[in-house]
This record gives C-alpha cells, structure tokens and sequence, in this order.
C-alpha cells in the first residue's frame, strides 16, 4: 500500500503504478477488448465483486454493494461481460469450461457472444476468471483439493485458442477480528489456512519468496504456454492494517475494493495491447508495460535516421552558439546525451520504482515549510549582495557581479521554478474540487517564463551596439534551451504518454515557447530604431509596433494550427497560454529606466503606502485562488480512493461543473492574476531587500543558473512519464497482510498489529525516497545547466562567449 491508513487512496504495486481504467471509451478498452470477445466470472461472491468491478469500470459507474446473482451479463462495445454462480465449480460453471476447453470458439455455449462479432477477419477471444472454497468449508465438503484439480487439469488440456487468459484468486481470507459467530465457526484461521495451502501447491506458490503463481498447459507443443494465472494479491487489499473496505461482517470487500481487484486484472491483461494499439507509453500507470517495443509503426531505419538528424542538429547548434573546439563540443554533448539517457531509464524502463501521485495534505504542508526554512536560512546567510549598491556592472566574460536587479530576478526565478516542480510533486495541481494548485502553478511558471524573456530584452535593449554580432547572442540563446529537448528525443524518451495527467509537461513546450519570444525580441527590437518611428513619441512608438506585430505573430499561429486541423494547440500551449502575460513584460522592458533609474536606485523614494498596499495584495491574491476557485462537484462513492475522479463522473450536474471549470479560468483572468501578483511581490521584495542591506537566497539565486534545466527534467528525472507518476528509488516492497499470517499460523495468539511501528516504517521510507529522488534530480539539473561552461578557461570565454560587453556610455 502506498497510503498507510485505515481507508487507503490507492493500492501500490511493488515497482510500477497501477493504471486507473474509468471506463470502456475513455481507457480505450476497445484497443483490448474486441467485439465478440467474452469475459466469464465463475465462483461464488468473491468472484462476483470482481464482476462489479469490471461492470463499473466498462460502464464508468461506481457503486457501494451489489445484489446477490445466480447469473447476470452486460454487454459494452459488444464484448460480453457474464457472471455465472457455482460456489463449487462443480456445477453449471464447471461445464460451461469444459465445453469451452474442449470446443473453443465452436463451444456451443459461445454462441451469442459471437454473434457481436463484426470483423469476419478476427477471432473472438475468451477470458476467464474464478475462484472457489469459502462454501467447501460452509458446507463442510471435504474433496476441495480434488474438485480443483479436475478444474485445473481440464484447463491445461483446453484446445488451442480456447482460452486468451485464464485466472484464479483463492478464497478471500475474512477480517478475523470482524466476523459475527455464524461465519467464524468455519471460517477460522486453521481451515482458511487449509484452503490456502491447497491452492498454493497446485500453483507451486511460495507465500513468502513470492514465487511460483502460474500453471502451464499439457499440450506437447505450447508446454511453454501459460495455461493460468494465479492472484493471490486480493487477499493483501484489505486487512488489520486496511479494514475500512470490508462489510460490515468482514467477509467480502466493498468499494472502490470491487473497481481495485478490476483495475490490477485490467493492467495484466490490456497495459501492453493498448500500449502497442496507440503507440503511446502509458502516463498514469506503469505496470506491465513493454518499454522495449514503443514506436511500433515505426521502422528501424526510420527511427535511427531521424535521431542521427537531431543528433546533427543539436551538435550544429552547439559549434554556432559557443565557437569551441569541437573536442569541447563533444564534451558538452556527451554530458547532456549521458543526461538524458538517464532519463530516458528512469521514464521508459522498470529499473526505478514508480509510485502514483496521490495528493497528501501534511506531505505538502512538510515540504511546503521545508522549502521556507531553506529559503530564510539561506537568506539570513548570504552576504553577496552587501557591497552591490554601486551602479549596474554587467557580465563581461562571466567576471564581473551581477547588479541588484539581475540578482533579484535569478531569486524570483529560483523561488517561482522550485515551487511550481513542489506543487507538481505533491500533485496539488490534480485536486478535484478546487483549481487552486493547478492556477498557482501556472501563474508560477508564467512568471519564470516572464523573467526569462525580460532578463533577454533588457541585456538586448542596453548593450545596444556593443554586441559583437547579435545574431550569435541569438543563436547562443537559442541553443542553450534547443538542445537539452534535441537530445532528449535523440535517445527515446517520448514526448507524450497515453492517459497522462491533464496538463501535463512535454520537453518541447517551453522550448517552443521560449524560441519564439527571443525570436520575436531578435527581429523586433531593431525595428524600434528606424529613423521613422524615431520621429514619433518614444517609447510609445516602439509600444505601438511591438503591439502590432505580437497581434500579427499570435494571429499567424492560430491559423498554423487551424491549418492542421487541431484543436489544440499542442506544443505551443505554453506559448498560447502565456502570450500576453510575456507580451507585458517584453513592453515594459522598454520603458523600466523610465519609470525606475534602477542604476542610482531611485525606487527607494516611492513611498511606505505603495509597499503595504503590495503586500496587503499579495495577502490577498494567494487566499483569492486558494479559497475561490473551487468547485463544488457532486461526491462519488470512489472520491476519495481515486486521484481522477473527474473521469468516473457521469452525472449531467457534475459534467456541467467540470466543464464551468475549465472555461472559467480565462485568458484575461489569467493576466490579471499574473501581472497583479508579479506587481505586487516585486515592490515588496525590493522593500525587504532595501531594508535588510540586499540579502538574497542564497539557494534561490544560485538555483536560477539551471532552473530551465529543472524545468525541462522534472517530469523525467524526479517524476516520470511527463509527470504522471512519481520516481522513488526506495521500492515499496510486497506486504503480507496479517490475516493472511493468521491463516498459516505465523502469528502469536493475542497478536495486535503495531500501528504505531507500521506510520512511522511508512512515513521513513517515504522521507529517504524523496531524499534520494530530490538529490538526483538536483545533481542532474545542476550538471545540465553548468555543462556550458566545461573546457573553457576566463581568456576563452571573453574570446569566444557571445556575451554582452560592460555598458558602454551612450551619446
């Protein structure tokens, strides 16, 4: 379990995360699952909660108990989904697989699910799934281990293609400690341990080592063929340690236990045929999936020459942007390909352990102070910038220090990317009642965004004519952000994954985004210098031609898009999302000397009132989208025990509301809480520093050296798969539930399980995941971004680096 409480919010698989199937159409369980294929349920009660498992699963439902059935059936996208009693397998259930097992598809009881056949090109497939043995010991019968043998045997001898997958669970073990008297006297802990051994044998199952689990089928030619499958992991969902999904008797489960049981079966069985149907890698679940065969539809030969073409790109990139040795080059471009071949091992392979993002309040709220205390602490220590009141010194072969405004804005950059990839980690972005994380984040990233592009306007607009060749500042600029996506698609790692969460990160959105913006600066910029416009009001002149051709540029991308018929916009979402916000500051670059000489520092005048009123603002702003954005859904059952309950909603109200909520965070409104928020924490942050003698973080302003870095890694390096799942390098381990312990007498009389020992075993492996997992995503990022400087000395980089010059005097 990865949630240690009495009511878990997810099951956790030792190593991978366990996919979330809502339903039919949105799961693509057509990619599984074809017309005319069958699903049969054979058993008692245990075998039908996991048939309402499935119905609410291919049905999108959830629901709380389910009636009592001798036989039922559903159909969805013309695959039939049938439940059968026979407690036994003796009876009816029992000659149903006999028929099948020796007729296959021509089985007569086969009939009716074949006739929902509609391709005359495929062949139907059969999947089964049983169990039985409570009502051996009800009944007191005494040939149980006979019964099932004959079961078993008849399905190892089934004709070929009689069977897709076969599975067996054995008898559910009951909460001991639940149960009233008329269902302890046989279901004790001494005959659920008989029951238990018998099947275990007969799947050659090591309880402890977790070995064995599977049968094999006698015919001589697919002796090597699995005949079924062995699920001994139901009895590990719910015990002392988790007892809220029992009833009320402790016997069976009840949800979301029933859609649980479904989910790991629907894992095992359709991760992979979907995986290669879409040719996506899936984003919310990792469980058995095949990294090794992702591009399915492509060729080998396309494949390689596509990545020697990115590969050749980005080492082009490279030689223009820093003029070095192409011994240097290779250097930096073997660092980064190492990185992102990391990445590319810990998103699309099984060697790191990978956990589902289960939003955790106190987690948070840890962390959230945690990430305070190293900001003070780092602030109260740094004395940088006590001698920074002389005017603006700018870089000049990377020798010289950084003014107050440079070093504020790599603060303000540090702080905005750590919380934004903080928010992501905890998965406060994916709370479904409230859009508050989620705004917070983009709001955050927007204004990491904005600094990026302000801090590359300002050094273009006062260098002036003492670029040596402002196209290679481009170029530089350019590849520094090109080259880290580049290579990253040279090594494999995919841009997008199938059922990834809503909004989640690819590698070329922010590239996409931070391109276009030093791009349109580039080619902007020196029209602003015409003799023609020099003539009208400056800047409200250059205001004027950087309006008109943002408003020619943003029309010129929404018909791209229009053109290839998307509706979304893909890798420009960013860039679309953030364009006027970007827009504002890429303006106020040209005017910030006029409202602030921040050279002599004149911004220490405006007066107290400003200040408190930024700060009351800011107050004000944070509880506005903490408390305000929230959206009252209708409960579903599963609410609690699912991270996305939006896709089990099914209710008009709910769909309705889900819908208010994606429409209602606008564009304008997204504008005005970005600019009102940066405003605000800006003149606050320059009254602390002009009132504490300009400390800074320490870490904050260091940090910013490789934030892009961080930015683009996050969802690869300290989450995956774009940032559906978490990475923690401390696996999970396999529990053995206590009643199941009970049940082979490996526990005391009087045994009364450590709750205490169990939160804090839990709570410490969590804490050294994150440990390493943070560390490693700290060291990849750092190494990422520092990389640019490697085999150079200082003569080098003021020879080569195209880099701004000290600020020449100006006439």
């Amino acid at each position: 379990m990865n949630d240690r409480g009495a009511n878990p919010n997810g099951w956790q698989p030792d190593g991978c995360a366990l996919k979330q199937y809502e339903s039919y159409d949105s799961a693509k369980l057509g990619e599984c699952f074809r017309p005319g294929d069958e699903i049969i349920f054979l058993g008692d009660s245990t075998s039908q909660q996991v048939y309402w498992g499935f119905f609410n699963v291919f049905h999108g439902l959830h629901r709380n108990d389910f009636p009592i059935l001798q036989q039922t059936q559903t159909i969805v996208g013309n695959v039939t989904i049938r439940l059968l009693w026979d407690k036994h397998l003796n009876n009816k259930g029992f000659k149903l697989l006999s028929d099948i097992a020796a007729n296959g598809i021509n089985a007569a009881s086969k009939k009716t699910a074949l006739s929902l056949n509609t391709d005359p090109n495929y062949t139907p497939k059969t999947y089964l799934f049983m169990t039985s043995g409570i009502w051996y010991l009800k009944n007191h019968i005494p040939n149980y281990k006979e019964n099932m043998e004959k079961v078993f045997t008849t399905i190892d001898n089934a004709v070929e293609g009689a069977f897709e997958k076969t599975y067996f669970w054995p008898p559910l073990i009951p909460h001991f400690e639940m149960m009233d008297y008329d269902h302890s006297a046989s279901m004790n802990p001494k005959s659920m341990g008989y029951i238990n051994s018998v099947v275990n044998s007969l799947f050659n199952y090591d309880p402890h080592k977790f070995t064995g689990g599977v049968r094999y089928r006698t015919h001589p030619d697919h002796k090597d063929e699995v005949s079924t499958h062995f699920v001994p992991v139901f009895d590990q969902l719910s015990s002392e340690d988790h007892p809220q999904q029992r009833d009320y008797v402790g016997v069976h489960y009840q949800e979301p236990a029933f859609t649980l049981e479904a989910n790991i079966l629907l894992n095992h069985i359709c991760n992979a045929k979907i995986t290669r149907a879409q040719d996506e890698i899936p984003g919310g679940g990792t469980c058995c999936v095949d990294y090794a065969h992702h591009h399915y539809r492509q060729s080998k030969a396309s494949r390689i020459i596509a990545k020697i073409i990115l590969a050749i790109l980005a080492i082009g990139l490279l030689l223009l942007a820093t003029r070095l040795a192409f011994k240097n080059v290779t250097i930096i471009f073997g660092t980064i390909l190492i990185i992102a071949g990391y990445a590319d091992l810990t998103n699309q392979t099984h060697l790191v352990s990978k956990v589902s993002i289960l939003y955790n309040q106190i987690d948070f709220i840890v962390l959230l102070h945690l990430w305070v205390f190293f900001t003070v602490i780092s602030w109260i220590y740094d004395k940088s910038m006590t001698m920074m009141m002389a005017p603006s010194v700018h870089f000049a072969g990377g020798n010289s220090l950084p003014t107050v405004e440079q070093q504020l804005i790599r603060e303000w950059k540090g702080i905005s990317a750590s919380l934004f990839i903080l928010i992501h980690y905890v998965g406060y972005d994916l709370l479904p009642k409230t859009m508050a994380g989620e705004i917070f984040s983009r709001i955050l990233l927007a204004t990491w965004t904005m600094l990026e592009v302000y801090s590359f306007a300002v050094d273009y607009i006062e260098s002036g004519e003492s670029y040596r060749d402002s196209l290679k500042v481009w170029i530089f600029s350019v590849a520094k952000v090109a080259v880290l996506p580049l290579v990253l698609a040279v090594v494999g790692v995919s841009k997008s994954y199938q059922g990834a969460v809503v909004g989640s990160m690819n590698y070329a959105k922010l590239p996409m985004e931070l391109i276009f913006w030093y791009s349109f600066v580039y080619l902007v910029s020196p029209m602003t210098s015409w003799k023609q416009v020099g003539r009208w009001n400056l800047p409200v002149s250059a205001w004027t031609l950087i309006v008109v051709a943002a408003i020619v540029c943003r029309l010129f991308l929404y018909l791209g898009v229009k053109f290839f018929n998307s509706n979304q916009p893909g890798d420009l979402d960013f860039l679309f999302k953030d364009y006027w916000v970007v827009l504002a500051v890429v303006l106020f670059s040209r005017i910030r000397n006029v409202l602030f000489d921040i050279n002599n520092n004149y911004t220490k005048q405006i007066p107290s009132i400003v200040y408190i009123t930024a700060g009351i603002g800011l107050f004000s702003l944070v509880n506005l989208v903490a408390f305000t954005f929230y959206f009252d859904l209708p409960d579903q059952p599963s609410e609690n025990h699912y991270q996305y309950p939006f896709s089990y909603l099914q209710m008009p109200k709910a769909l309705e509301l889900f819908n208010l909520r994606q429409n209602f965070y606008n564009p304008l409104l997204h504008f005005f809480l970005v600019i009102s928020s940066n405003a605000c924490y800006g003149l606050l942050r320059y009254w602390i520093l002009i009132n504490t003698n300009y400390r800074f973080s320490w870490w904050g302003s260091n940090s910013a050296q490789f934030t892009y870095e961080a930015l683009e890694l996050y969802p690869y390096v300290f989450l995956s798969a774009g940032g559906s799942v978490v990475l923690e390098y401390v696996w999970t381990g396999a529990h053995i539930a206590p009643q199941t312990q009970r049940s082979q007498n490996e526990l005391p009389e009087g045994y009364k399980f450590p709750y205490l020992l169990w939160n804090i075993q839990g709570k410490l492996r969590k804490c050294l995941a994150f440990i390493i997992s943070s560390s490693m995503f700290g060291l990849v990022s750092y190494t990422c971004g520092h990389v640019w400087a490697w085999g150079k000395d200082d003569k080098e980089l003021d020879d080569k680096m195209p880099l701004p010059l000290p600020l020449q005097e100006q006439d």
